[in-house]
């Protein structure tokens, strides 16, 4: 009852108070920041291990099976999910609601470096994580270009993941919010070398030695500095090759004092990175970028940024290039 005879007694001092937290409320919701999903920390880690060429079978048995083994001893432990995949293991662990995140990420992490002896060889530190729901893309954005044969699809992917990265990419980054972004089903330059192994047998050229050669002759190291009385000037060796020329005239051994080159054993071809990953567009290949925000951001806010840098970039887009929001 004190509430309402304070304010009969006193209906100019509740009539303030009202209009003050009416005036506070209004400022605070412009200022409010609005997220898909409430910022909450859930007691869920992940432990994702790599086993470079390994087959999903022997993941299962070398990797998961030891890591589950060795997290669901872990005290408040609700829920041990898992899946193996080619050459990737993930293991989800879940634990009860009252579980703090942070102790639940060092127990694991623990329980993980105690059996990492048990691992087989070439295993990839495993990467022990929460799970974070504010990491989610805020925005799908595809780059599309030429509607192009199949045998040309390649070299179109390499030319638009090209652009993506150079041009699109590097200026959604810079907006404010925008934690990162990560491109999906592009498939970058690489330089592939197809040894022929009737040539290097011929040329009786182990194979070690050409790989040693690629190792230390395709390489770009720091080259000392000159100085001067007045000046001191940084020195940079360009000991990377650049094109299919270049490695066609490597020299990987000699042959009674006459030069083998790579290109007498090898066949080099000037492609693109294996497929990783892929996205489509009306049935066509594309590439999409997936936009994060940063912790505590403004979700509909960056979004609004985002998409009026789009219009900004789309002014200045070659014609055979089409931006769109997935």
């Amino acid at each position: 009852m004190f509430l309402a005879d304070t304010s009969v007694k006193r209906p100019v001092f509740a009539t303030m108070v009202i209009s003050a937290l009416v005036v506070f409320g209004f400022i605070s919701m412009g200022r409010m920041g609005i997220n898909q999903m409430p910022d909450i920390d859930m007691p869920v880690v992940t432990v994702t291990t790599v086993l470079p060429g390994a087959d999903p079978e022997t993941v299962d048995t070398e990797v998961t099976d030891v890591i589950e083994e060795a997290v669901n001893t872990i005290d408040g432990l609700d829920e041990l999910q898992s899946t193996s995949g080619e050459s990737i293991s993930s293991v989800v662990v879940s634990f009860d609601i009252e579980k703090d995140i942070d102790v639940a990420v060092q127990d694991v992490r623990d329980k993980v470096a105690s059996i990492r002896g048990d691992l087989p060889d070439g295993v990839e530190e495993p990467l022990v994580e929460k799970l974070d729901f504010g990491s989610l893309p805020v925005l799908i954005i595809t780059v599309s270009g030429r509607d192009v044969p199949d045998y040309q699809a390649e070299e179109e992917i390499r030319r638009i993941t090209e652009y993506t990265k150079r041009q699109i990419k590097e200026r959604l980054q810079t907006i404010s919010g925008v934690g990162s972004v990560k491109i999906i089903g592009g498939q970058e330059r690489e330089i592939r070398i197809w040894i022929d192994a009737d040539k290097l047998r011929g040329y009786q050229i182990p194979v070690d030695v050409v790989m040693a050669v690629l190792r230390t002759e395709n390489i770009e190291i720091p080259g000392g500095r000159i100085e001067t009385d007045a000046n001191e000037y940084v020195v940079k060796t360009h000991g990377e090759l650049q094109n299919v020329e270049d490695f066609n005239d490597l020299v990987v051994a000699y042959q009674e004092a006459r030069p083998v080159r790579l290109g007498d054993i090898a066949y080099i071809e000037d492609g693109a990175e294996d497929l990783r990953s892929i996205s489509f567009v009306n049935g066509h290949r594309a590439v999409a970028l997936e936009c994060r925000k940063t912790s505590g951001g403004n979700t509909v806010a960056i979004a609004d940024e985002i998409k009026a840098e789009l219009e900004q970039i789309k002014q200045i887009l070659p014609d055979d290039i089409t931006i769109g929001i997935a």
